[in-house]
């Protein structure tokens, strides 16, 4: 069993930026605009922390791979990287199309 990783987000004053919900499952312009100030702060917060590239490998485990901001990855982009490396990671169909369609539709939005 691995030790927590104890980064920028767990000391962060808001920790549910990492696992923003979609309220009803939308991907609506309008939703993504709305949620995408909580990823981009996640994800810029990521970049700083020094947990980083231990928090990315947490993050592309089986059990995390289709949620939340792990490393400054959304869960589609994991995926992605998972499939490069030829890793044979299980998900279900809904939540691998979800994850895709999801990260997709926000990167035009993020800024570097």
């Amino acid at each position: 069993m691995s030790e927590a990783i104890v980064g920028s987000c767990t000391t962060d004053a808001n920790p549910d930026h990492w696992f923003t919900e979609i309220p009803n499952g939308g991907h609506q312009p309008t939703m993504i605009q709305r949620i995408l100030p909580q990823i981009q702060y996640a994800i810029d917060t990521c970049k700083k922390c020094p947990k980083k590239d231990d928090c990315l490998a947490e993050g592309m485990k089986q059990e995390n791979i289709t949620n939340g901001i792990w490393g400054g990855m959304l869960a589609g982009d994991r995926m992605r990287l998972s499939n490069e490396r030829g890793e044979n990671l299980t998900m279900y169909r809904h939540e691998k199309n979800a994850a895709y369609a999801l990260a997709d539709k926000i990167k035009p939005f993020l800024k570097e």
